[in-house]
């Protein structure tokens, strides 16, 4: 006789499911707000224990994500938050992304999208750089920011958007 299945086993079985079916399909992604150049993908930790985030990227246009990785993110030193840098590999052009990630596998809540278009940002924005901050608030576990305002985080930008901004600023 098979032992009964307990909620945990339950919703990770689904969670994963849910996770290897395709998202939006990346064909599907809703460009018609117009793309967005996209930087680095910033994961900040504010709980006491480190957190392991998985982050999968897609690419309106590409056959598949253009890029998954689980990383563990530090607890912060001081009032610090830990910080993880996902480097931006993928192309500097502009395009609709869908960032998911997933905080605790363990519970399907915690799976989270971000659809990122030209609405995502405004016109300070050099790039849209999104930073998941993990425990910053009570509820929810998690929030995304986009950063990669002009002189403020543009670091996360590609090197091309940050060589056009000084440029326009100088004109």
């Amino acid at each position: 006789m098979n032992p009964p299945h307990s909620r945990r086993s339950f919703l990770k079985a689904t969670g994963a499911a849910a996770l290897s079916l395709p998202l939006a399909g990346c064909s599907a992604l809703d460009s018609s707000s117009g793309g967005v150049v996209l930087g680095d993908v910033l994961i900040s930790n504010f709980y006491d224990d480190p957190q392991t985030v998985r982050v999968e990227l897609e690419r309106d246009g590409d056959d598949g994500p253009i890029y998954e990785g689980v990383h563990t993110v530090d607890p912060p030193t001081g009032r610090v938050g830990g910080l993880t840098v996902v480097e931006a590999t993928w192309p500097e052009t502009p395009a609709v992304y869908e960032l998911t990630y997933t905080v605790r596998e363990d519970e399907t809540m915690d799976v989270r999208r971000v659809h990122l278009t030209a609405e995502s940002i405004d016109e300070e924005h050099v790039c849209a750089a999104p930073r998941i901050s993990l425990g910053a608030w009570q509820e929810p576990y998690s929030t995304v920011q986009i950063e990669g305002r002009a002189g403020r985080s543009a670091e996360h930008c590609p090197a091309s958007t940050r060589r056009s901004q000084t440029t326009s600023d100088r004109n």
